[in-house]
């Protein structure tokens, strides 16, 4: 027995249809694999669920179905029909393939402006750079280094994210691990002058977090860097870790520490001022131990995705 449907989909009426095999049909590889799984089925008297299978339409051209062979079994649960019932889903996979092609050509576009922003960034820090060699005010130089270093460290998100399999997150470990050794490279810090002992999770940050994060951190790191060893001399530890409500993320020097009378809410610095400012903007909050050296703890939570217009 045949449907309507099957009718078409053959391309050949019940007639023509009923009596005949597979082989009167289709060539014989094709065939073969028809008629192998129809025993299957029958042989193990359970239903076999084909994904995709391909039939050439005289009519229809090529055709894509979804089919589900079910044995239908007698009083004695011997199997005495099989059922066929296959869903034409050419034009879904059409518009599957269509739209990973687009997917496909998005990923592209985007990973591109990425690599463009962290360019155009790139070039900012080099201009600031050009500008620092022609000056000798020691504090206008101090203010482009640290601001050629909150550049750079926007561009090395972009630039890890460009090389991401994934555009949506990017590995902050391997983010944090580029940015510290930049920052020192910046204020001329030779390697193993300043030790770097790094604590940090495997952990996938999406943009909106990791760029206040990243300036956070270049700005603590920086301030150690220029103030906490008058020797050049000494330890930055920096942890992060993933918690199960919240990230955590520790940065602590065992330098000469902050002045005394520092006021974390209201501070002075534009330094401080942006740290807390984007504390703020992760709904973070700071805790500060002055015991030995200098340890900034932030406890925040991976800012959600807001749309933009």
């Amino acid at each position: 027995m045949v449907n309507k449907a099957g009718e078409e989909l053959m391309g050949q009426s019940r007639e023509e249809l009923i009596g005949k095999t597979d082989y009167d049909f289709f060539p014989k590889d094709e065939a073969d694999f028809f008629t192998q799984t129809d025993r299957e089925v029958l042989q193990n008297k359970k239903l076999l669920d084909i994904p995709e299978e391909t039939i050439e339409n005289e009519n229809l051209g090529q055709r894509i179905l979804h089919t589900k062979k079910i044995p239908i079994l007698n009083k004695e649960k011997n199997p005495q029909y099989l059922l066929n019932v296959s869903e034409d889903i050419t034009e879904r996979k059409i518009v599957e393939e269509q739209l990973k092609k687009s997917l496909a050509e998005k990923e592209v576009l985007l990973r591109e402006i990425h690599h463009r922003v962290k360019n155009n960034l790139q070039i900012i820090a080099s201009l600031l750079h050009l500008q620092e060699g022609s000056l000798d005010d020691e504090d206008l130089i101090n203010i482009l280094k640290e601001s050629k270093s909150r550049v750079n460290s926007m561009a090395i998100i972009h630039e890890t994210l460009y090389q991401s399999p994934n555009l949506s997150y990017l590995n902050f470990k391997r983010y944090l691990e580029k940015l510290v050794y930049d920052i020192l490279y910046t204020y001329e810090i030779r390697k193993g002058i300043i030790d770097i002992q790094l604590d940090i999770d495997d952990i996938n940050l999406n943009i909106d977090t990791a760029i206040p994060l990243g300036l956070i951190i270049n700005e603590l790191i920086t301030n150690t860097v220029k103030y906490a060893f008058p020797q050049n001399e000494g330890t930055i530890t920096i942890k992060l870790k993933s918690l199960p409500e919240n990230i955590e993320i520790t940065i602590a020097d065992n330098g000469i520490g902050l002045p005394k009378d520092i006021n974390l809410e209201n501070p002075e610095t534009l330094g401080l001022q942006l740290v807390q400012s984007l504390i703020g903007q992760l709904d973070g909050k700071l805790k500060l131990n002055k015991d030995n050296g200098t340890e900034f703890k932030i406890t925040f939570k991976e800012v959600k995705y807001k749309r933009r217009m």
